[in-house]
Order: structure tokens, then C-alpha cells, then sequence
């Protein structure tokens, strides 16, 4: 899949910490991010109108603050309901055994920030 599909063009902050995003491909939805308001990194959502701030960076994040933005491409995961192999062919070519795979899942030593894992099951994904 080529990453300028992934590329989110539109999103729109709703109530209850609802995020509705429309892609280049045409896939659009919203996702509940609900249960990351108030911890690490997206405290900053506590601040009015912080929430309602979101915008998209050049480099195709979903962002409010230097400190609290998305990946598009795990917000475009959730919508669709793919794979991460799906949508980045050869992802895990190069983790040929179970050590490397653990490897990239290893979380970030920041504690101001979510976890991947924490991400993944905040979205769905697991």
C-alpha cells in the first residue's frame, strides 16, 4: 500500500474525546480515545479547548501538542480493522525469529508516554 494513502486529510475533534479522521483513500471514521484522556503524554486534553485543537503535521501525524499526537497509521488500523502486515507489506521480513518480533514490541522508557501495547488495546488492535 503506498503511505500517501495513509496520509489523514480531515479530522474533526468531537464530544467525549471522539476523533473522526478521513484518509486519502476515502476511509473516514471516528474512534472513542476516551479511555487515553487524562494519562501521560494526553493530560493536555484536561485543558480546554486542547482537545478541539487537533490538526494534521506534514509528516501525516494526528497532533494537538509537541507532546500528544497519533500515528495516523495505527488510527488507520483501527478504522479498518487490517493488519499492520496488510497495509506495510514486509513489516516483519526481517524478524526471522521470535527474539526480533519481541523486539519490536519493547516499550518506550519514557513513562510520559503511552506504551505500544497500551496504544494497540486503547484502539482495539489486540
Amino acid at each position: 500500500m503506498d503511505p500517501e494513502q495513509l496520509r489523514p486529510v480531515e479530522v474533526e475533534a468531537r464530544d467525549g474525546y471522539s476523533l473522526w479522521v478521513r484518509f486519502e483513500d476515502g476511509v473516514e471514521g471516528e474512534i472513542d480515545l476516551a479511555p487515553q484522556a487524562g494519562r501521560g503524554a494526553f493530560k493536555v486534553w484536561d485543558e480546554p479547548g486542547v482537545f478541539e485543537s487537533v490538526s494534521i503535521t506534514p509528516y501525516r501525524a494526528i497532533r494537538w501538542t509537541e507532546d500528544a499526537e497519533l500515528c495516523a497509521d495505527a488510527v488507520y488500523l483501527e478504522l479498518t480493522g487490517k493488519e499492520p502486515e496488510e497495509i506495510m507489506p514486509g513489516l516483519l521480513a526481517d524478524a526471522d525469529d521470535a527474539e526480533d518480533r519481541r523486539a519490536l514490541d519493547r516499550p518506550r522508557a519514557d513513562d510520559d508516554y503511552l506504551r505500544w501495547d497500551e496504544v494497540e488495546a486503547a484502539l482495539g488492535l489486540q
